[in-house]
């Protein structure tokens, strides 16, 4: 999301086309600012308990991220019309699915290594 802010605002920066600190660019700055301050704090506190779910939920966000950025700041448009749209819709939702599975799977397996190492172990027969 920083990234294409920031592609934002040295695009608009450069343009010589409006004054330099206009509240659009100011406004995008602070975004910048702001989100990668943030994705920073997140990421850290994020990966401290596996990676799995993370990185899913990171990569079905960054094309979302990318899509509104380009609709609101960068005046891109939908090509393809609605019959377009219900395939991407489609699977949106199944990647979404998808990230819901692999963060279930990573609670279950993680919840299976606490048990494994809170019970017991089962002790050796002596006597042969």
């Amino acid at each position: 999301m920083a990234s294409a802010l920031t592609q934002t605002l040295t695009v608009a920066a450069t343009d010589h086309t409006g004054p330099l600190f206009s509240w659009r660019l100011v406004t995008v700055a602070l975004l910048v600012s702001a989100f990668a301050m943030g994705g920073l704090l997140l990421a850290q506190t994020a990966y401290q308990g596996g990676l799995g779910a993370p990185l899913a939920v990171v990569t079905l966000a960054n094309p979302i991220a990318a899509a509104v950025i380009g609709l609101a700041l960068l005046g891109e448009r939908l090509q393809g019309g609605t019959i377009a749209l219900i395939p991407a819709l489609l699977g949106s939702a199944a990647a979404v699915r998808g990230v819901i599975l692999l963060s279930r799977a990573q609670g279950e397996t993680m919840s299976l290594a606490d048990r494994a190492r809170t019970e017991p172990a089962p002790s050796a027969r002596s006597g042969s």
